[in-house]
């Protein structure tokens, strides 16, 4: 009998009911249908052309090469993922981080997005027709919603993170609402409905059913702004105060809510304020009704430090965010405003300081056209050097909420846009809270959005930050696509945001008389894209500016044009061209005319525009209006909408959130894989939360932790024409345990079901199939899969499999030629985080280390191999004598042959009483044929399965390869 089923067609099934092999072990399949061992693998070392080595967390196979996401800028201490590094030699082993000089972070950090409704179910919030301010605090899987929903009304809803179920809901009379939370317990503030007190509640979830009200923190005194924000110890929280008078104050409340001792503050009327402590001190930043925002540094005990230090002199619109900066050895703070600038209508600025002289730090202003602060700013990394800060952009026809981070002493980017629908700003005197779940490591951040009916609605957005989670990716057209919060795509070189943040806003168009030769005395229309060359060669073009138009004047002949610059890292790789289109006297096509270069993010472009209609007449029309083959008017190109699933569907990226999914455009030679908001490309919701998204052909699946949902067909054009299918429910009974599992191959989609299993599910539509039963036992003991790959010289689907407490790995192989399942075992403890496929061989990382599969088969030590036949069933439903058992095979090097029988389908193994030594002392040579044979001591049974294993004699070698075995029975 061969062990590669089907090279015998003569062994009669009833013979073999379970197939030829039910188990291998550390084998491949070789040439003649032979199984020999398995390939040892070698570590690579983490050197970086950078200073610091390379801290890997994910692995991906990329263009024949190998890519790392890790930490490769030497901050020390520091968890999040930062960049791409491209293996650019193995002798020696050198990894080419994408940002060389140690930089900003290049991979997008928030990731794993998911909304939560605001409001419960019931009659009470049925009752609530607008929301206009919110906060937000959590804490061991809570989440505390603070709302104002009428002019006298203010309620604090709590609930599950998980599930959104309500834990609390406690709606007094009221105004100005905030929360915090100090060891599990949450402390509801608000104001009284005439601002003169200042009430205080708790609610502790381990005891209580309802709030408890506690004595007020302020009263009888006209309250002009407040803030709370929890210590750093986590203890108790600081109250800061502005009283009319005026009088300030910024008082320390314990975790029982009782006020200690002020800290006096300065006598000034303040519009806004905001409270928060560092390492030695506490801070104050207040807005002066007059317009000037100015810190205060006080040590806890009592003492002005350092101030007023004046941050800004314009007027701000919102309340101030202040956070803790530490960093590098410096205590410091950071400071978000949004203040008012005539050119724009509204922007955030952000400013390190150093805490205890007032030092700036560092200062660069984030402009962010028609945007509000959405949020105060909150440290994202483990050594306080990464910020971030949420943003509302108005401009609802675009993406409407954002994240930015500082994560340099220059640069700020934006992280993530994560809706498409109207926005609505916080009222002007509450800027929310984003807070950090420290049991979960999720963060929230509560935001409005404008319904249908013209009325704010809450949610809140759960997301993680700075994850060192592996990404889904997905590969079309030469470039690498990566789910990280944003989509970033890869082009060998270079890693960016897919498409533009942004689409560019045309702050003025100012016609003049200079040196142009414009036509006077007629109406212009004016619009803007952002362009951008990839290393490729490839374009990627921003969504369109809303249309400008100009009146122009009897001797203007000249139009200067001032454009809000674009948002990201794509300025930091090369130029990005600010391209203006102009309609010519009357005709209202728009045609490209001048452009500029910009290299830094957000800053504004200035362009003046003088070409006559004669020379724009000649140029191409704006890319809407010169639609692609017989496309008429296009679809803009808009960036994205958060990702932290993607695949590749057809000629599409199918891509989605936990809440949602969408797909691309269809790719396009010389172009970027480009995206669209509109309607036929955002796929319809399915009732459950999405884990995971995967494709075969043109069927795309949205996966859940207990169900499969697909649709097909050909999708939307670049018109919006043609819609995919409404996602319907696979036939089956598991869904998705992890997206890691999931990989495609030439039978189907690979995947662990909910049960912990290995499925897939077949390219001719039929319903999942669990293929991985001769495995099930190894999947038990160890469930946790990590990665899913193709393995394609050697044809092996492989899953490392780790145990529960990520200390061991099993790496479970389904060899597509050969038909069966093959574990591979290591001879130490070797948890794997990731693996992926390198020039079609497995690579992983282990322990920080990555490994890569040997080209030759000589191992560094012997590798035990073995295979074990399946359930030998000769006599039907009677016994008979099993009398030898014979083993024909290859000598590769010196080793030890042993077979186990086992009766009770592998429950238990005998090992037969010869050990066979083959070794080269014994006149074997490399290529020898063996053949060896055992008796069994007890031969009479109904049936048996049979372990050969090939074991150490000392020397590291290939062992044995093995053929085919024999086995002589009597009835």
């Amino acid at each position: 009998m061969p062990f590669l089923e089907g090279q015998h067609q003569e062994v009669d099934p009833k013979i073999l009911p379970d197939g030829y092999l039910s188990a291998c072990k550390n084998v491949r399949l070789r040439k003649d249908g032979r199984f020999g061992v398995r390939a040892d693998f070698d570590a690579i070392g983490n050197t970086t052309q950078n200073t610091a080595p390379l801290v890997p967390y994910d692995l991906i196979g990329f263009d024949e090469g190998l890519l790392a996401i890790g930490d490769g800028n030497g901050f020390s201490g520091d968890t999040a993922p930062w960049d791409i590094a491209a293996l650019t030699s193995t002798t020696p082993s050198t990894w080419r981080m994408t940002s060389q000089t140690g930089g900003f972070t290049r991979i997008g950090r928030v990731s794993h997005l998911r909304e939560i409704a605001g409001l419960p179910s019931g009659s009470i919030s049925s009752a609530v027709t607008s929301v206009s301010r919110i906060d937000c605090a959590a804490a061991n899987g809570l989440v505390c919603l603070a709302m104002q929903v009428s002019s006298t009304r203010v309620f604090f809803h709590i609930m599950r993170a998980s599930t959104g179920a309500t834990v609390l809901e406690h709606h007094p009379s009221g105004i100005r609402p905030r929360v915090v939370v100090v060891n599990g317990v949450f402390f509801l503030l608000y104001l009284g409905t005439t601002p003169n007190v200042l009430h205080l509640a708790s609610f502790n979830p381990a005891v209580d059913t309802a709030a408890q009200v506690l004595a007020d923190l302020s009263s009888g005194t006209t309250i002009a702004c407040y803030d709370a924000a929890t210590n750093l110890a986590g203890n108790g929280f600081w109250l800061g105060l502005n009283l009319a008078g005026p009088t300030t104050s910024i008082t320390p409340v314990n975790s029982s809510g009782v006020a200690g001792s002020p800290i006096t503050g300065p006598a000034v009327a303040y519009q806004h304020l905001a409270v928060r402590e560092t390492t030695t001190r506490v801070h104050l930043l207040s807005v002066i009704a007059a317009g000037a925002t100015q810190l205060r540094s006080y040590t806890t005990g009592g003492s002005l430090s350092t101030g007023p230090t004046t941050i800004i002199a314009t007027t701000n619109d919102r309340q101030p965010g202040l956070t803790n900066a530490t960093f590098a050895g410096t205590e410091g703070v950071e400071i978000a405003l949004e203040p008012t600038v005539a050119t724009y209508v509204g922007f955030a600025a952000w400013y390190k300081i150093n805490a205890l002289t007032h030092a700036t730090i560092s200062s660069a202003p984030l402009m962010i056209s028609n945007a509000h602060l959405g949020g105060k700013p909150a440290v994202s990394g483990a050594i306080n050097y990464h910020h971030f800060f949420p943003y509302v952009k108005v401009d609802g026809a675009f993406l409407s909420h954002g994240v930015a981070s500082g994560d340099t002493d220059s640069n700020i980017l934006t992280y993530v846009y994560k809706d498409r629908f109207s926005a609505v700003a916080s009222d002007p005197d509450t800027t929310p809270a984003v807070a950090l779940d420290a049991s979960t490591g999720k963060w929230y951040w509560p935001n409005l959005f404008l319904g249908a009916d013209g009325h704010a609605s809450p949610r809140i957005t759960e997301f993680d930050f700075g994850s060192n989670a592996r990404r889904q990716t997905a590969t079309i057209a030469g470039k690498l696509y990566l789910a990280s919060g944003i989509v970033q795509t890869f082009d060998g070189k270079t890693l960016m945001e897919s498409g533009f943040f942004e689409k560019p806003t045309i702050l003025s168009a100012t016609p003049s008389n200079g040196a142009g030769s414009l036509p006077s005395s007629t109406t212009l229309l004016v619009a803007a894209v952002f362009e951008w060359i990839d290393r490729q060669g490839d374009l990627r073009q921003s969504d369109i500016s809303d249309v400008t138009t100009v009146t122009m004047g009897v001797a203007d002949d000249i139009i200067t044009l001032s454009i809000a610059g674009p948002i990201g890292n794509k300025g930091s790789e090369g130029p990005i061209n600010v391209v203006a289109y102009r309609s010519i006297d009357g005709i209202s096509q728009l045609r490209r005319c001048e452009s500029a270069q910009t290299y830094t993010a957000g800053s504004a472009v200035a362009l003046t525009l003088l070409l006559a209609d004669s020379v724009v007449r000649a140029n191409g029309v704006i890319y809407t209006q010169a639609g692609r083959a017989a496309l008429g008017a296009i679809l803009p190109d808009e960036a994205p909408l958060a990702a932290d699933y993607i695949c590749k569907l057809g000629d599409r990226l199918l891509a989605a959130t936990a809440d949602g999914a969408q797909v691309s455009k269809e790719i396009f030679p010389g172009f970027e894989v480009e995206w669209s908001g509109a309607e036929g490309f955002l796929i319809p919701k399915v009732s459950d939360r999405i884990t995971g998204v995967g494709a075969l052909d043109q069927r795309g699946f949205l996966f859940s932790s207990e169900r499969i949902f697909q649709f097909s067909g050909d999708g939307p054009n670049d018109a919006g024409e043609n819609r995919f299918s409404e996602p319907t429910l696979v036939p089956g009974s598991t869904g998705l345990m992890t997206w890691q599992s999931l990989v495609e191959t030439p039978i189907g989609l690979f995947f662990q079901g909910s049960n912990g299993q290995l499925w897939v599910l077949p390219r001719d539509g039929s319903p999942p199939v669990w293929i991985g039963q001769p495995v099930r036992d190894v999947l038990v003991a160890y469930p946790a899969v990590t990665s899913a790959t193709l393995v394609t010289k050697e044809q092996l689907v492989s899953f490392t499999c780790n145990n529960t407490g990520g200390t061991d790995c099993r790496i479970v192989s389904y060899d597509l030629r050969a038909k069966t399942w093959i574990v591979d075992e290591f001879g130490s403890a070797t948890p794997i985080t990731a693996a992926c496929s390198y020039s079609g061989r497995l690579a992983y990382i282990s322990a920080g280390i990555v490994y890569t599969e040997k080209t030759s088969l000589t191992p560094g030590t012997f590798i035990e191999h073995s295979l074990t036949t399946g359930r030998v069933k000769p006599f039907g439903s009677e016994w008979g004598k099993f009398c030898t058992i014979g083993l024909v095979g290859e000598y590769r090097g010196d080793c030890l042959l042993r077979c186990k029988v086992s009766y009770d389908d592998g429950k238990t193994f005998t090992t037969m009483g010869t050990v066979f030594s083959l070794l080269a002392s014994g006149g074997l040579a490399v290529g020898d044929s063996i053949e060896r044979e055992w008796n069994p001591a007890r031969r009479k049974a109904e049936h048996l399965k049979v372990l050969f294993e090939a074991i150490t004699a000392g020397v590291a070698s290939e062992g044995f390869v093995f053929n085919k075995w024999r086995l002589a029975t009597q009835p």
